[in-house]
């Protein structure tokens, strides 16, 4: 106790603290908890959160509990009391930073939010958001602890989940700014992940931690503790002696005897005085601590011990309302909740917000629950999971690990798989990763059980995603392996298309498409993709060796698996033997390697062809400064085998190889026909679809009889129309005549547009921004680049509010919003007050003395407001130049300000960092700060540590943003541009690069308005 009373004095005085109780099971740890927590009186705020058993895959779960407890709420409050006392919570400790805070924590809290709240998550991916969500925890907390002193206790610590105990390790940081002390309350268990988590609090915070580590009693010790226990007259010497030996040290067993003689009678309480009674010839002293837990829960009468196994079922910790909600008709629940306690098995834990009782020890729940026959056990786990989803139906997706574990362990297979992959996804997409590997193991050996090969290979792809998030190449490859081969199994022998005859057919379904285009010039060659739709074509006709899901992932395509070999230098891909070329050729990596070697020859190659350049030998091919294409390292092994070697390792590269720049193109065609190989006469493809028709009006397509993959919709033929104005592209789809209007402007939309047919991207791998030239004065000081920065209005500078998508008027850096690496944080806000002031410390007051800028744009209708501001506010008059197209020259050494945009060729964060026209820009300026910058995106470039390396993007993004304010980043994706779909048109997506999988569209029945 000297050890809690000296933190606990620190902690009142103002310093954080790191106070750790290490023990075995029923030595004593609750109870010196109880006792600290006495003696702490009325001090400091105390809040509890306990890891579960069997909560390893419950993503945050202590961390929430902690969250619900600073509410004073329970687990099982309505949706609405959370949500509002999170708001006035926060509203308390964030005032005007509410708005940026609640989403967080709603989200973790699992509570449904506002349209606006809910958009701000949506548009994040998983390690953003994680990240974001224990940041705004860890200041959370730490305006709560500066308000009063606080103590988290992380109880039971060794069952923690991985996402607990990485928002614990954010918690020691607070220790040294706030008070707050961290109560880990923990058995010896060092091969879980939370014994890390305790060495790291010991070796990186020293001068906050101190340990109370637990032991087993001495002999002596043992005797003074059964003699107090024991006060009773009489009591034989043999008896005590036996509970001695049988205690081991272990202070839990000897009070558990007291019970069992209590409950057995031995001793009876007369006169104030304990006395030893005849029964007690015939009580037997079981070995062990579990046989005196399961000989007091057998001494109980029948429905009072039904009543305890029930709760057992629940949890260690469990809500009157559940138990109440599963528990038979004639059980008296309150009786027997009351006889529970007299016996000390069971305590109330609270009767505010909600009653809640727990068991009295870990062990005591631990004995309750084996108790059970295996049969009545899964009786009961299946009440307790019908009773969750009745009772939490608008808040199920908060519980959908605890439904997985009820209905697992009631063998109630199909709703047990449902919602372990339901957990799995969630953790997944969450950034959660060994969670979600736990999950889907789980729902393997179900799968694997019931039967379902299906369900078995995209459980497997799954798991190859989060291998392949963690760079666990092997794993992933062992994965992919095993749900290629049970995909097979599932594979039909009919080629998976249709029969001429069907596609003939008048009544074949077709999608027809309306298009904007003024040049509508599509280059139908994969390898020369140049815009949007050009990429859309590709990926409609092409298949590569992988391509991209709706969340981003990498997923097998033409390859059905892949190797990273020599630690990241030499990829070895497997491509599949039923993949064939439109005109019934075998597709082979010979078509691969002749594709990728043509795309980098300098007489053919594509726009994109440079991000090929980590390919060894590919710059200098590419270049010219070779002409031997046997230098580019690409290779074929075999006929379905391709081995790729590196330069350098690259993270990203199997992201690269679902980009157009890298699709095959049949060999046999180019050799035949040269460039016209690619002209609707001669295409051949392995996509979906294969062009039939191409010109300046219209682009068609029909379903690729020979496509090897999975084609779940409907469409047969394709029509995109291209149209004049948007006016026209309106009239006919309101007139039905169309299906879908790719990208128009959000402010052409004609009234009377149903909402529900306007699909905005909620991410799209996009980010508009200023780059500033800081070697051209008077942009060579900060504080002008500052005022710049501050006379920003991002959220109006492309659209209104209400047409942007929400997105627009986020903060953040140069990563757009989606993409892992965004800071949300980050980047100036709109401020004319600090701009005039940065001008005037600049010693420009109002304006005065400033020269020139000279601004150069590719689209200057959005800027003319912000250019007019700069003249009419801040004094800033610009000399506005207009580029054409993207090969006009751009003079960087003459150019004060460039306004440009980056779409994301693949999605990683080196794509707008270290390759894309900001670093060309500053490069070319000679700004001596960009060795620094390279160096740190070199490091970047080389790490196989997937959140060191986000964090080294980090760094880097508000290095240019905020600390030398380099760029300004002004949109993200293309939230001013919508498309419309009918809404007959079914299964239509696309991804964050803009790419929609067509051959999973499905066209309803339908009628066509004359």
């Amino acid at each position: 106790m000297q050890i809690f009373e000296g933190s606990l004095n620190a902690l009142l005085d103002g310093h954080g603290q790191i106070l750790v109780v290490t023990g075995e099971a029923g030595i004593g740890k609750s109870r010196l908890l109880e006792e600290i927590r006495t003696r702490a009186g009325g001090k400091l705020r105390w809040l509890e959160g306990r890891s579960l058993s069997y909560g390893a895959g419950l993503s945050c779960w202590a961390i929430t509990q902690l969250l619900l407890a600073d509410l004073g709420l329970s687990e099982g409050e309505p949706e609405a009391r959370i949500k509002a006392a999170l708001r006035k919570r926060v509203n308390e400790l964030f005032a005007d930073e509410t708005a940026e805070v609640f989403p967080y924590l709603a989200h973790l809290l699992g509570v449904k939010q506002d349209v606006e709240d809910e958009h701000k998550i949506q548009v994040l991916d998983g390690e953003t958001l994680k990240r974001q969500m224990i940041i705004t925890l860890g200041d959370y907390f730490a305006r709560a602890a500066a308000d009063t002193p606080t103590v988290l206790v992380f109880e039971d610590l060794h069952w923690a989940d991985p996402s607990s105990l990485a928002a614990l390790e954010r918690l020691f940081a607070i220790t040294d700014r706030a008070p707050l002390m961290l109560l880990l309350v923990t058995r010896v268990e060092r091969d879980h992940a939370s014994w890390g988590t305790k060495l790291k609090a010991e070796t990186d915070y020293g001068h906050r931690f101190k340990e109370i580590s637990l032991t087993r009693l001495t002999a002596e010790e043992s005797d003074d503790l059964v003699e107090q226990l024991l006060e009773v007259a009489e009591f034989p010497t043999a008896f005590h002696e036996l509970i001695l030996r049988r205690a081991e040290g272990n202070p839990f067993y000897p009070e558990e005897i007291i019970r069992h003689l209590i409950d057995n009678e031995a001793i009876r309480l007369q006169d104030d005085t304990w006395h030893v009674t005849e029964a007690i010839q015939d009580v037997i002293i079981p070995d062990t601590l579990q046989g005196v837990l399961l000989a007091r829960i057998d001494r109980l009468e029948e429905d009072v011990r039904d009543t305890l196994q029930l709760a057992s079922v629940i949890g260690k910790n469990f809500l009157y309302r559940l138990l109440d909600a599963i528990a038979e008709a004639e059980l008296q629940l309150e009786a027997h909740l009351s006889r529970l306690q007299r016996v000390d098995l069971v305590r109330e834990k609270a009767r505010w917000p909600e009653l809640e009782y727990t068991f009295k020890h870990a062990l005591t729940h631990e004995a309750a629950y084996h108790s059970l026959l295996l049969e009545r056990r899964k009786a009961f786990h299946l009440k307790v999971g019908e009773a969750i989803e009745r009772l939490f139906a608008d808040r199920r997706e908060e519980f959908f690990g605890l439904l997985a574990h009820h209905f697992e362990a009631a063998e109630v297979n199909d709703k047990a798989i449902k919602y372990l992959i339901q957990s799995g996804d969630k953790a997944r997409l969450e950034d959660a990763q060994a969670e979600a590997l736990a999950y889907y193991a789980r729902a393997l050996k179900l799968h694997s059980e019931t039967g379902d090969v299906e369900g078995e290979a995209k459980t497997w792809l799954k798991i190859s995603l989060v291998h392949l998030k963690d760079f666990d190449f092997d794993a992933a490859h062992k994965a992919h392996e095993a749900a290629f081969d049970l995909r097979q199994q599932l594979r039909t022998a009919d080629g998976g298309g249709p029969t001429p005859e069907e596609t003939d057919r008048r009544d074949a379904i077709v999608f027809h498409m309306l298009v904007f285009d003024e040049l509508f010039n599509y280059e139908l060659d994969p390898g020369k993709a140049v815009d949007l739709y050009d990429a859309q074509v590709a990926h409609t006709s092409f298949a590569g060796l992988t391509q991209l899901d709706a969340a981003m992932n990498v997923v097998p395509y033409v390859a059905r698996s892949w190797e990273v070999l020599e630690g990241g230098l030499r990829y070895v891909f497997h491509i599949r033997d039923d993949v064939f070329w439109s005109d019934g050729k075998r597709v082979t990596a010979d078509d691969f390697r002749f594709s990728w070697v043509r795309n980098l020859a300098p007489e053919t190659q594509g726009t994109a062809a440079p991000i090929l350049d980590v390919i060894d030998g590919a710059r200098e091919y590419r270049e010219g400064t070779t002409s031997d294409p046997e230098s580019v390292g690409v290779r074929v092994l075999d006929e379905f085998t391709l081995e790729v070697r590196l330069s350098v390792p690259v993270p990203f590269f199997v992201f690269l190889v679902a980009h157009s720049i890298t699709f095959p193109v049949p060999r046999h065609r180019v050799k035949k026909y040269g460039d016209a190989w690619s002209d609707p006469e001669h295409i051949v493809s392995n996509g979906p679809f294969l062009v039939t028709k191409s010109d300046s009006d219209r682009i068609e397509f029909v379903r690729n009889r020979k496509y090897f993959g999975d084609f779940t919709g409907n469409v047969v033929r394709q029509v995109w129309q291209r149209v004049d104005n948007h006016i026209s592209s309106m009239r006919t789809y309101a007139q039905g005549k169309a299906d879908a209007i790719r990208l128009i402007p959000a402010g052409d939309l004609a009234e009377g547009v149903v909402s529900d047919e306007i699909q905005r991207p909620l991410v799209n791998y996009s980010t508009r921004f200023l780059v500033l030239n800081p070697l051209l004065p008077p942009l060579d000081d900060i504080r002008v680049r500052r005022a710049l920065a501050h006379s920003v209005q991002r959220g109006l500078l492309f659209a209104k509010p209400e047409n942007s998508g929400g997105a627009q008027g986020l903060r953040g850096g140069i990563i757009p919003i989606g993409m892992p690496g965004h800071s949300p944080e980050i980047g100036f806000q709109y401020n004319l007050s600090k701009a005039t002031e940065n001008l005037r410390r600049a010693g420009f007051h109002d304006g005065k003395g400033l020269p020139k800028l000279s601004f150069a744009a590719y689209w200057l209708d959005p800027f003319r407001g912000l250019l007019r501001l700069w003249q009419e506010s801040l004094g800033i008059d610009t000399e506005v130049l207009e580029l054409v197209d993207t090969d006009q020259d751009l003079d960087p050494l003459t150019t004060h300000v460039y306004a440009a945009q980056w779409h994301a060729d693949y999605p990683d964060p080196d794509n707008f960092l270290r390759t894309s026209n900001i670093n060309d820009f500053l490069s070319t300026t000679g700004w001596a700060g960009m060795s620094s910058v390279n160096e740190l995106l070199d490091e970047a470039l080389r790490s196989q540590d997937r959140l060191k390396r986000l964090e080294i993007y980090r760094r880097v993004d508000r290095l240019l943003v905020d600390e030398e304010v380099l760029v300004i980043p002004l949109s993200y994706g293309m939230g001013d541009y919508v498309s419309l779909v009918k809404p007959w048109v079914q299964g239509w997506w696309h991804d964050a690069l803009g790419i929609a999988r067509i051959e999973e569209t499905f066209i309803k029945p339908h009628s066509v308005p004359e």
